[in-house]
């Protein structure tokens, strides 16, 4: 159900960067067509069916426990000494976890985001597969980051204003417009 959540989010986030492409002059096609591509890769995806849990605090007592069916694996992740950088960042790669070191840090020492980077929306992906995101509120902070972490900086699909929205649909509506005008004027129709 996610995935396909994603998938319709994705298409949605496509249209509207080829729209904006088209109204700005630019050529967008092939890059259109390579995130077509991605796509019908995540038409196809199966989803894995992950549970993260806190293996101590259950043990202790202070978490509900879960019930294993037929097929479940428990996975411990091996412990890594290093903390991976993937993204809008000039050069993502993995850097060897130091104490102390802030997200924001990490993110410096791949680079720094890239122009088409969401600076609001980066999110750390903890060792165990939880997800953490910049706190919100007068006292933001973001997740403290510890070996095996993965700091995820997500592209800026910044959104169309209404007004070159409209302009970019009346544009490709008036040049479907001359086409067939033209081609009736051949005869083709």
């Amino acid at each position: 159900a996610q995935a396909q959540k994603l998938f319709r989010r994705l298409q949605q986030d496509l249209g509207a960067v080829s729209l904006s492409a088209l109204s700005e002059g630019k050529d967008g096609a092939s890059a259109y067509l390579a995130a077509q591509g991605l796509l019908e890769e995540l038409k196809n995806y199966q989803a894995v069916g992950r549970l993260v849990i806190n293996l101590p605090k259950m043990l202790a007592g202070k978490q509900a426990p879960v019930t294993l069916e037929d097929g479940d694996r428990i996975i411990v992740p091996k412990l890594s000494n290093e903390v991976t950088v993937v993204g809008e960042v000039q050069f993502p790669t993995s850097h060897i976890y130091e104490r102390g070191i802030a997200r924001d840090e990490y993110l410096a020492q791949s680079g720094g985001l890239t122009p088409l980077a969401d600076g609001s929306l980066i999110y750390v992906v903890k060792a165990n597969g939880q997800v953490k995101t910049k706190s919100r509120g007068w006292f933001s902070s973001t997740p403290k980051i510890d070996p095996g972490d993965t700091i995820v900086v997500p592209l800026d699909t910044k959104p169309i204003e209404p007004l070159t929205l409209m302009t970019s649909i009346t544009q490709i509506v008036y040049q479907l417009g001359l086409a067939a005008a033209g081609f009736k004027a051949v005869g083709a129709f």
